[in-house]
């Protein structure tokens, strides 16, 4: 959960990696868990603060 806690607050997924001491990208994004909930959340507040109209998701 420390990789999906640091990924979710912003922390560019380089750092991560390098904080965890992982030489791929692809290892550390092995780690982080992705919850349908956030994945919605993000893109809602994404497109709030866009000029795009906002879809809905189902």
């Amino acid at each position: 959960m420390f990789a999906t806690e640091l990924a979710n607050s912003g922390l560019p997924i380089y750092i991560g990696a390098a904080l965890l001491g992982h030489l791929e990208l692809e290892t550390f994004r092995g780690y982080v868990a992705v919850f349908d909930e956030d994945v919605i959340q993000h893109y809602r507040a994404h497109q709030a603060a866009s000029d795009a109209p906002i879809r809905r998701i189902p």
